[in-house]
């Protein structure tokens, strides 16, 4: 997760796994941008083995955390301004951060501790 921070206070959280761009969050509201994810296909494993998972999808959902904090009910229909606002987050954070695979320009390669 990365901070976007205004004057004394964060405007933005941006939720990446591992190179993408998954979520924006301002204030109450948490934008799911669409992406793929793993989840497990029936029974977990057992005896150390794992179960089998499945690839699943998701799309655009925008979820009001003060009233639905389970992130359950989309209310992106509801609130198509507040949905444009926060893909123009997430606009901003790929030009600078990246996302899958698209490079950003704020984005450096990691660093190297000296021996």
């Amino acid at each position: 997760m990365v901070q976007r921070s205004g004057v004394g206070q964060h405007d933005s959280y941006l939720y990446y796994y591992s190179r993408q761009l998954q979520a924006v969050r301002s204030g109450q509201w948490k934008l799911h941008l669409p992406h793929g994810y793993r989840s497990l296909k029936g029974k977990p494993g057992s005896g150390g083995t794992p179960g089998p998972y499945i690839q699943k999808k998701t799309g655009l959902a925008l979820f009001d955390l003060k009233n639905d904090i389970g992130e359950s009910i989309d209310v992106a229909a509801k609130h198509p301004k507040i949905v444009a606002r926060l893909k123009g987050i997430a606009a901003e954070a790929r030009k600078d951060l990246g996302d899958n695979g698209r490079r950003g320009k704020g984005q450096r390669e990691p660093g190297k501790l000296r021996e």
